[in-house]
């Protein structure tokens, strides 16, 4: 079972998403952390990096919302 979040540590982290394997086990999005290891004490959690993902969308994906198309008034 293996769960995205901030941090892995137990408390006031949420799970950010999780898989199908630690969803039969209870766990779900917007769960608190120490909740979802208690009913999955086995769940590994993968680290994500915010300001990673908020880069590469500043970088990659605002220019293609923003495009000004020559069709476009």
């Amino acid at each position: 079972p293996v769960a995205v979040a901030h941090t892995n540590f137990a408390g006031t982290s949420e799970v950010s998403s999780c898989n199908y394997l630690a969803r039969g086990h209870g766990v779900s999005a917007g769960m608190f952390m120490a909740e979802a290891k208690r009913l999955c004490p086995a769940l590994a959690v993968l680290h994500y990096d915010f300001e990673q993902y908020e880069e590469a969308s500043l970088r990659q994906i605002y220019p293609i919302f923003y495009e000004v198309r020559p069709d476009t008034p």
